[in-house]
């Protein structure tokens, strides 16, 4: 299933996804696999790409224990 909070906080940055995982240092295959659901997030990859969106960790992965 989608990741569909993340995807929209993206989308509402105005940030491309490549943009992302950069400036998060993960490859954008990953991100990718992520936001689609076929791959799930470490702890510090939740933390990494919140950060870099300015959003909480629980905003865009509410199932997180922060």
């Amino acid at each position: 299933m989608e990741n569909l909070k993340l995807l929209l906080a993206i989308r509402e940055q105005q940030i491309k996804q490549k943009e992302l995982a950069d400036q998060a240092g993960i490859c954008a295959s990953t991100l990718s696999e992520i936001i689609r659901g076929r791959r799930n997030a470490t702890d510090e990859q939740k933390k990494l790409i919140a950060e870099h969106l300015k959003v909480s960790v629980k905003s865009i992965f509410p199932s997180s224990i922060e």
